[in-house]
């Protein structure tokens, strides 16, 4: 019939926010540049409270316990307790007023420059929903070459 395509195989399910390049979710994507099938991280990235991905729809997470992230997280800075640098982490944060946000989970890791973790969970047992422009994620001391490719609820 001269039909020619490209189907590569995956189809996002209705727990999935970003999957392989499509914002099912319709995040506000800060410090990633979206690629083909992945959000990639712009640079290092060592200040705290950034609002990395925000969620600006309201979404009911009544049904799930996790929020989900695939992909590989570098750490930027080394290891050295002698200079304070705390370890890399990400969290899921409810803004409240100027200068007043509260923390609902966070996920944290040690090592040398580059050292990763693949996929990590947040606990969202405890939310009913996000509200928009409320929850976000924030990221500390992550590295250059850190990708996305899934965020899902289960």
């Amino acid at each position: 019939m001269g039909i020619i395509g490209s189907f590569e195989g995956w189809v996002p399910t209705p727990q999935d926010l970003y999957y392989n390049g499509v914002n099912v979710g319709g995040l506000q994507i800060n410090l990633f540049a979206q690629e083909n099938t992945r959000l990639l991280m712009k640079g290092d990235y060592s200040t705290w409270n950034h609002r990395a991905i925000v969620f600006p729809n309201t979404i009911d997470v009544r049904s799930y316990s996790k929020l989900i992230f695939e992909g590989q997280f570098l750490r930027y800075w080394k290891n050295d307790p002698d200079n304070g640098i705390p370890p890399s982490w990400i969290s899921l944060c409810r803004y409240k007023t100027y200068n007043s946000d509260e923390e609902i989970a966070k996920v944290k890791w040690d090592g040398g420059y580059g050292a990763s973790i693949g996929n990590f969970q947040l606990d969202i047992s405890q939310l009913t929903t996000f509200e928009a422009n409320k929850y976000y994620i924030s990221i500390g001391y992550i590295a250059k070459g850190t990708y996305i490719t899934r965020i899902r609820l289960e």
